[in-house]
């Protein structure tokens, strides 16, 4: 086993479990190349989603957003390949979001890293991924 068993393996399961959500409703893999998957709350605060939106006009070439039908209506109102909406709300249950914005972020299939956003971090957190 090398040094880096412990690491590779730290979110193994969060791994299977969204992508088992991305294939159960949206009949997509994880990605092969890196990807910040954006997931929102539906109770996230207006302010950080109006600065998320703003976020994506900019910079959805390597993101992907999902939500759910009510939030998509609220605060995107616009259709695009990169943003996937989730008609059931199953994506308000698997807590990714820490009941704001969580990003999960994924290479070559495998999450590595999943950043919990809160209003106080979102610009700094933002600036850090452009």
């Amino acid at each position: 086993m090398g040094c880096n068993t412990a690491k590779d393996n730290a979110y193994q399961k969060e791994t299977k479990i969204f992508s088992n959500y991305l294939e159960e409703k949206f009949h997509e893999a994880l990605a092969k190349d890196s990807v910040n998957y954006f997931v929102f709350s539906e109770n996230g605060c207006p302010g950080c989603m109006k600065r998320a939106n703003a976020f994506y006009q900019k910079n959805h070439k390597h993101n992907v957003y999902i939500m759910s039908k009510q939030f998509h209506e609220k605060y995107f109102n616009f259709f695009h390949e990169n943003i996937l909406i989730d008609s059931s709300g199953k994506i308000n249950r698997l807590k990714y979001h820490g009941g704001n914005i969580g990003i999960i972020q994924v290479a070559h299939q495998q999450v590595y890293n999943i950043i919990y956003v809160e209003a106080s971090t979102i610009d700094s957190i933002y600036n850090k991924l452009n």
